[in-house]
């Protein structure tokens, strides 16, 4: 597994933060397992060198209720009432660095299940990471606004497929 490593072309920077949520749409249920209402949030915040201007990347942000995968920063922590909980760090993680530390939490060890769901949870990042590294490249923002529309499309009915691949393999229907 390797880091994600962001384009050479494209002056940013790309940073760990862990928020507590204010006001979240719906609470988090960790299933088996601890009440996550005291528990922080991680997203990924993205910064351009060139502005000030800042994202937030919530790809979790839907155990909260929330759609929205990229929201300006600003906007992000006033409107989910935020608080930092430390200062950002630096995003070296490989796709499953978050579940090899869960698995070092006694809280986070202590049923079979825990164990099971965080084992289906790794097989489905490193699937998806395997969809990433053979169908996402580089030039995929190369063009028009037509053809990016039509790219976005084409990749995201190979990633449905290539996804629902992996539930049938988890089900023992397919391959």
């Amino acid at each position: 597994m390797k880091p994600f490593l962001h384009s050479p072309g494209v002056p940013s920077t790309i940073e760990v933060l862990d928020i507590r949520i204010g006001k979240p749409l719906l609470p988090p249920k960790l299933i088996p397992g601890p009440d996550l209402s005291n528990c922080p949030h991680t997203v990924i915040k993205v910064g351009l060198l060139s502005t000030t201007e800042s994202w937030i990347v919530d790809t979790a942000g839907c155990q909260y209720g929330f759609q929205e995968v990229l929201v300006p920063f600003n906007k992000y922590i006033a409107d989910k009432a935020c608080q930092v909980v430390r200062e950002p760090t630096i995003y070296n993680w490989t796709e499953t660095k978050d579940l090899d530390y869960f698995s070092t939490l006694p809280f986070m060890n202590k049923s079979r299940a825990q164990k099971q769901d965080r084992e289906v949870e790794r097989k489905a990042r490193l699937h998806f990471a395997d969809f990433v590294d053979r169908h996402v490249s580089a030039d995929i923002l190369d063009g028009s606004a037509s053809e990016f529309s039509n790219k976005l499309d084409s990749l995201v009915d190979r990633l449905k497929i290539h996804m629902l691949s992996f539930g049938g393999s988890q089900n023992g229907t397919q391959a």
